[in-house]
């Protein structure tokens, strides 16, 4: 049977190695060191690590992948192939080479659209009517090796990167383990990516959830839903960032950033439209409604939010 090598660390990539291990040796798993979660930094293990300890699965947590240990070690693992979802490194030419069959990438959208690490919110913010997963053999560059095989779904107006992110993870498995047959018996015909198509998706930072009312409100709707569950969006008041968990678009006109209560909604001007703010969570609160939260900070109508 042939041996494989895991390598992945959130949810998106637990969900493939369950779907691996009930098919296929997994021999050994390599996934992102335990590191600080939640307002108590406790101490937490990747979903990928949770799993394979479960598994009873030889695991190894390495800051960097390409060092000479970890690569020692996952070639002691002998494996016959690398299969790799939502790492978060580049594997460098000395692990792509270690097994006989190289090395398969599972990638959270159509290739060659969205090379990068954030496919998904790339996805939502851009408006796209669907996306999809690719199941590539990896090369020396980002996302950029030929084409296995393709699954495409529809975006839903509701979608946030979070539930996206859920039926990906489903169809993605469920397209790895039909490959990787095809793929080894040298069934398979790589297609090679059309660079003219090319586009990038990279990586999130705290920041790039700050909503700059600036822009329409259907564009920030789309931020939001793409931002969420990580890095959240956010807005300034009195100094301190409010947490914006959902809203809509409306029609309307106030002034770019002006909060104000119409009936019973409570609004902010943009650019175009305007933007009906329905969950928000407060430094240090839990999430609320937006008409709750004004119950005791009447001082957020009429504000300009930042």
């Amino acid at each position: 049977m042939t041996r494989i090598v895991f390598i992945g660390t959130p949810s998106f990539a637990e969900k493939c190695l369950v779907a691996l291990h009930t098919k296929y040796n997994i021999i050994g798993v390599v996934t992102q060191p335990d590191r600080p979660s939640g307002r108590g930094k406790t101490i937490k293990s990747s979903e990928v690590k949770t799993s394979a300890t479960n598994f009873n699965i030889p695991t190894i947590t390495p800051t960097n992948i390409n060092t000479v240990s970890s690569i020692d070690k996952i070639t002691k693992w002998k494996p016959d192939l690398i299969v790799v979802a939502a790492y978060g490194q580049i594997l460098k030419h000395e692990i792509l080479k270690i097994p006989n069959n190289g090395c398969l990438n599972l990638h959270a959208s159509l290739l060659p659209k969205y090379r990068g690490a954030s496919p998904i919110s790339a996805s939502i913010i851009n408006n796209d009517f669907y996306t999809g997963v690719t199941i590539m053999q990896m090369d020396n560059g980002m996302d950029s090796g030929p084409i296995l095989s393709q699954q495409k779904i529809n975006i839903h107006s509701s979608d946030t990167t979070g539930t996206l992110a859920k039926k990906l993870a489903h169809i993605g498995s469920n397209l790895l383990c039909e490959t990787i047959p095809y793929y080894i018996s040298g069934i398979s015909q790589p297609i090679t990516q059309d660079e003219t198509l090319v586009s990038y998706a990279p990586k999130l930072s705290k920041d790039s959830g700050h909503l700059d009312f600036n822009k329409t409100a259907s564009y920030l709707e789309k931020q939001i839903r793409a931002m969420s569950p990580w890095p959240g969006t956010y807005t300034l008041f009195n100094k301190e960032r409010i947490k914006i968990i959902e809203a809509e678009v409306t029609t309307g006109n106030l002034p770019i950033g002006q909060v104000n209560k119409i009936d019973k909604s409570v609004l902010v001007g943009t650019q175009e439209g305007l933007l009906k703010l329905l969950q928000i969570q407060p430094p240090g609160k839990r999430v609320m409604s937006a008409l709750d939260y004004i119950q005791g900070n009447k001082s957020f109508i009429n504000s300009i939010l930042l």
